[in-house]
């Protein structure tokens, strides 16, 4: 396999400005169209501007190289913090693990209960302002019962770093909490929108089938749960809710697929970032790492085929398993109602934080 170009060149970023061209004309055609969405029968977002918003970012991320990607990305999860922390007003802080990797804190790290937050992003985006206000919000929120803190790996973002190194990083912000910060496993939550919910359930595996390239992990008792939001679970791009949510969605099948193959690099995929090929049995013994799991997907996202075939396996293996599929949701929907600037609390962001709280 070609290594994925990285550092843009002067035609690249020539490019971006019928780029530009491209996005604005597939948004006026939509906005031109969306009203007779209904009479011919296609499928649109659950409101007009995330249906518009949703089409430039498909339009955007469907028609980018991996170098030009990379140019227009902010610089680092870091840099996004350290800009989040600025804005909200409280002095960041962040631990530097013994890889080199950083891990930043949304709240007081001293407080009982932490909840890991992996994000999303393809492997190949850094945390976002959004991902940084919902989690934010969520901690707040749940520590008015009892304080708990977020803490966010700065992981490596892909073709920089590839399978298992995002897994590793995973493993090592787990062990870190537990045998530097003194956490119980009890008290602690994995969770991760996406991409991160694929790193989440690969650390999920991992803890109890060992991934040989990774540190392994022993656990004293079960983890206080896990938390899977629009969880990338198959990377295979030719199932029916690809086809039928096509225009309802964000996600675009050529930004996907470039995702997964820089993430894989010369590795094929596996039950460790593939889960939704991993058999039924696979998940035998994952009560024993992680009490309780809550799967929620969108009933209008392109991964939603991928996410129920993994859900209903998983749940057929452990009973602690709660699966919640919002009808007319898109692929992350409450981070793209923050991104519109909804201030009321979407439903998935009620369904996660009750979730929780019963469990803290």
């Amino acid at each position: 396999m070609a290594p994925h170009r990285t550092e843009a060149t002067f035609v690249d970023k020539l490019m971006l400005v019928p780029h530009i061209a491209k996005i604005i004309t597939a948004v006026c055609i939509r906005l031109v169209t969306y009203p007779l969405v209904a009479i011919t029968g296609g499928t649109k977002a659950n409101m007009m501007l995330k249906d518009i918003a949703f089409t430039g970012l498909r339009t955007h991320m469907g028609n980018l190289n991996t170098a030009q990607e990379i140019f227009l990305l902010p610089p680092s999860t870091e840099a996004t913090y350290l800009e989040f922390a600025k804005k909200q007003g409280f002095q960041p802080d962040s631990d530097v693990l013994d890889s080199g990797m950083k891990v930043h804190w949304l709240g007081n790290k001293s407080a009982e209960k932490v909840l890991v937050f992996f994000h999303g992003g393809g492997y190949a985006v850094p945390a976002t302002e959004q991902h940084l206000i919902w989690y934010f919000n969520l901690s707040k929120d749940l520590s008015k019962k009892t304080k708990l803190s977020v803490i966010m790996p700065s992981y490596t973002l892909s073709p920089q770093g590839q399978y298992p190194l995002q897994l590793q990083q995973a493993a090592e912000t787990l062990d870190f909490l537990i045998n530097k910060q003194g956490k119980k496993p009890s008290d602690i939550f994995i969770s991760g929108d996406s991409a991160g919910g694929n790193m989440t359930v690969s650390l999920m595996s991992h803890l109890f089938h060992p991934h040989p390239a990774v540190s392994k992990i022993d656990l004293k008792e079960p983890l206080a749960g896990a938390v899977l939001l629009s969880p990338w679970v198959s990377f295979n791009t030719n199932t029916r809710s690809w086809k039928q949510f096509e225009n309802s969605d964000m996600l675009a099948v050529s930004a996907v697929e470039r995702w997964a193959s820089q993430f894989l690099g010369d590795r094929s995929a596996d039950n460790y970032v593939e889960a939704a090929n991993a058999d039924a049995s696979w998940w035998s013994g994952l009560d024993k790492v992680v009490k309780d799991v809550i799967i929620w997907g969108g009933g209008a996202e392109r991964l939603l085929d991928g996410i129920n075939e993994f859900a209903n396996k998983l749940k057929s293996a452990h009973k602690n398993t709660e699966i919640v599929i919002e009808p007319g949701a898109a692929h992350d929907d409450f981070i793209a109602d923050v991104f519109l600037g909804k201030k009321e609390k979407s439903e998935a962001t009620k369904v996660v934080e009750s979730w929780i709280a019963e469990r803290i």
